[in-house]
């Protein structure tokens, strides 16, 4: 299903990325530059890309660079920094640290509500190339959105100024809507901060994905991923008592955040995201061993915590979700993590766990939701 939800994910095949390989139990850092299945177009290419991708693709252990999207504030001065600063010049910890996302506003169904639901008003911008803008498609796919909130996707190469959008010309970046962006009043933006700066002129911070955005206002409603996958699961907002809205019944799932559930699901999001969502990042983006070191281990015991889970839930023949039998937001969190975390080569520069093959629980859980078990 997952494939089929986040449609051709060219990630692995045609992005080029620094990988750092674990040795456990000493976890000594290597760095090495890996070109990943390169399409011919991109190998002909390459040398006229040759200038902008040496400021994105990274030579050494003291110069990585990440895509992602959210939590510590650490604004930027968006005309005098570099975009791929992603550790601070000059911060010896060499700690990878999120920004704060700065667009929080809901859809809601409120007397007063400054973005109602309406069918066919909204908009996603995602990158196949983010974990945290898959996660909101995984959630607009499984709730029935399709008609309600549009989609598409930015160029996979991530340059100076951020995510672009593709030009018509370009074949080096398959997949379904990966297009230039298709909404009206927008055919001179290039790049998404063009949809950030049309909102907010003065903003300052990184040009994030995912973004839901407001065509009839013309402006981003959020750029937080948790919270836009909540909107996207609220059953009070998309139901049938306004006929313009997709029927409870399109929904692929129910509520992926369910009331009995909803205190387990919290405790369990603090630790994911810390130890494996972020700190897959945090891991593969260090500038000193010592972050690396911190970070990594923390991941990998992470991921052996949920490992515990499942094996307790199979075990127990409660079903094959975190919560047994459950489909939740925390499946939808932790899918691709996992699924990167067994394979190399994805951008995140860590290698494989090394248990997910030995114990494949996991494998067997991201098999399930990925339509191939």
């Amino acid at each position: 299903m997952y494939s089929r939800l986040v449609s051709q994910t060219p990630t692995a095949k045609i992005i080029t990325r620094n990988i750092v390989s674990l040795n456990r139990p000493s976890h000594k850092l290597f760095v090495s530059s890996l070109t990943t299945s390169r399409s011919p177009e991109q190998n002909r290419n390459s040398s006229t890309q040759s200038q902008s991708q040496s400021q994105f693709h990274s030579r050494t252990f003291l110069k990585p660079n990440p895509l992602g999207s959210h939590s510590i504030k650490t604004r930027m001065t968006s005309t005098t920094s570099k975009i791929t600063n992603w550790v601070a010049p000059g911060d010896k910890s060499g700690e990878f640290r999120r920004q704060t996302s700065s667009f929080r506003d809901w859809i809601s169904d409120g007397p007063d509500a400054k973005f109602p639901p309406e069918k066919g008003r909204y908009h996603l911008y995602v990158s196949y190339a983010c974990p945290w803008a898959q996660r909101t498609l995984i959630a607009r796919k499984l709730k029935g959105l399709e008609d309600f909130v549009s989609f598409s996707v930015v160029h996979w190469h991530m340059g100076d100024k951020g995510w672009r959008f593709p030009t018509p010309n370009e074949t080096d970046c398959p997949g379904e809507n990966v297009t230039p962006d298709p909404l009206p009043g927008h055919e001179g933006y290039t790049h998404l901060r063009d949809i950030y700066f049309s909102t907010d002129p003065s903003y300052s911070g990184r040009f994030t994905v995912p973004v839901l955005f407001d065509k009839k206002t013309d402006q981003i409603v959020n750029n937080e991923s948790s919270e836009i996958l909540r909107m996207f699961n609220n059953n009070t907002v998309f139901n049938n008592n306004n006929s313009s809205l997709p029927p409870t019944n399109s929904a692929k799932v129910d509520d992926l955040y369910p009331e009995h559930l909803r205190q387990q699901i919290d405790e369990i999001g603090e630790w994911t995201y810390d130890a494996i969502n972020n700190g897959v990042y945090k891991s593969g983006f260090a500038t000193t061993q010592e972050a690396y070191e911190r970070n990594v281990h923390a991941l990998f015991d992470a991921l052996d915590r949920v490992e515990g889970i499942l094996a307790e839930n199979k075990k127990n023949d409660k079903g094959p979700y975190v919560f047994g039998d459950r489909l939740t937001e925390t499946d939808i969190r932790l899918l691709r993590p996992t699924l990167q975390m067994q394979h190399p080569g994805h951008p995140e520069r860590i290698s494989p766990h090394p248990r997910l093959d030995a114990e494949p629980i996991l494998g067997r859980r991201d098999a399930r939701l990925s339509g191939h078990d």
